[in-house]
């Protein structure tokens, strides 16, 4: 990961990449270093939007042997310095009420951003050891779990969005489907509950409004699903929940869980989003100003 900052203040919108110097494989090939974007967009490796920590799973190993890593980072007009943090290394708001848990955004309407100008960095970040043969061509790596699915309603659908995972974690390659699923009482999505049909409903392509699909983008892209209204009861909050498949049928644990209740056609629907943990895998640092992280 990166963590990137002008003094003890998270920069986001910045451009970080990694590069990964990879080894030979077991027979002796060898391949190109590999560069990946890192990402602050409170999905996959990064659990908190705009916090200025920048993270992506590696998962294109060759085998056995040194990994090394540089980093860059590089700003634009567009990149800012987020003032509503107060310390380095705690992500602290302005006001309260920013989610501050897996999935969440640290920027709300009362953030105070600073534009950073144009700047570029870069650090080497080390190296790290694989003691054990890996083959590249075996695919055992699940999609990552989703961070960020919410929802709303509208006078037709419920809306339902989050940031698609990828085929192998939080990859740029897309998983094969997406299996959503929805109850009255959230613990039915939970655990094993989610595979059980008695306890929930799972959301199929007939459910669904014209133009939406469960076919998976790209890894990383924002993603949203109209689900017919008429399908569920007024006055009735349900609770949402997805997992996500791959092209070898590895499948991710469950998302987070998130709440739209209906309210009758002349009032406002009411959603909610309850933040998740996940397991961030940390391959690099860097700061602005290379401050040691």
């Amino acid at each position: 990961m990166a963590d990137v900052r002008q003094g003890n203040r998270p920069v986001i919108g910045a451009t970080v990449s990694a590069l990964i110097e990879r080894p030979m494989d077991s027979n002796n090939v060898t391949y190109p270093a590999m560069e990946i974007e890192l990402q602050d967009n409170g999905s996959g490796a990064d659990n908190i939007k705009n916090d200025g920590i920048y993270a992506r799973y590696f998962t294109h190993y060759t085998g056995k042997g040194r990994y090394s890593v540089k980093c860059q980072v590089v700003g634009t007009e567009d990149t800012k310095v987020n003032e509503g943090f107060i310390t380095s290394k705690k992500s602290i708001p302005m006001t309260p009420g920013t989610p501050m848990c897996c999935g969440g955004d640290t920027v709300n309407a009362n953030s105070k951003l600073s534009s950073t100008g144009n700047f570029s960095r870069q650090s080497a970040a080390g190296s790290f050891q694989i003691p054990i043969d890996i083959d590249p061509d075996l695919d055992v790596t699940p999609p990552s779990r989703v961070l960020d699915l919410s929802g709303k309603a509208s006078d037709d659908a419920i809306i339902l969005e989050f940031t698609a995972p990828g085929d192998d974690l939080d990859s740029l390659s897309p998983a094969k489907l997406f299996l959503i699923k929805y109850s009255e009482s959230a613990s039915n999505l939970t655990g094993e509950n989610f595979n059980d049909d008695v306890f929930n409903t799972e959301i199929s392509l007939d459910d669904l409004l014209p133009g939406s699909v469960l076919t998976p983008p790209n890894g990383g892209q924002t993603f949203q699903i109209k689900v017919n209204r008429a399908l569920f009861e007024e006055q009735i909050q349900y609770n949402f929940a997805l997992k996500t498949q791959d092209k070898a049928n590895n499948t991710s644990p469950v998302s987070n869980i998130a709440r739209v209740y209906l309210s009758p056609p002349d009032l406002s629907a009411s959603t909610n989003m309850v933040p998740s943990f996940g397991i961030v895998l940390c391959i690099s640092s860097i700061g602005y100003l290379l401050k040691a992280y």
